[in-house]
């Protein structure tokens, strides 16, 4: 299916796909706005919610992008830190040696 296909206008606003299609002048306020509604989700959640309802080309870089200069979310990314599995505790051969 090509993409001039796809495209539907109703009332100055561009749909593609069933989802918004967002001009250049508005992705970067969108981002941000996006973005603290969300309470700063990662990137991976946060690309598929704006995925959701709306559309451009390089959303998932810009997206992407936008997280790395985000410092609230460099903070909370660096302190979920994964220390790796619990170790069983080995069972003694004289139970009650420990408690």
């Amino acid at each position: 299916m090509e993409y001039k296909q796809c495209i539907h206008h109703e009332q100055l606003i561009i749909y593609f796909k069933y989802k918004i299609v967002i001009p250049v002048e508005l992705q970067s306020r969108l981002i941000e706005w996006y973005h603290e509604q969300l309470l700063h989700p990662g990137v991976s959640r946060f690309i598929e919610s704006m995925k959701q309802h709306s559309h451009w080309k390089t959303m998932a870089k810009d997206i992407s992008n936008f997280t790395k200069t985000c410092k609230e979310c460099q903070i909370f990314k660096q302190q979920r830190k994964h220390y790796g599995k619990l170790l069983p505790k080995l069972h003694d051969i004289h139970p009650w040696n420990q408690v």
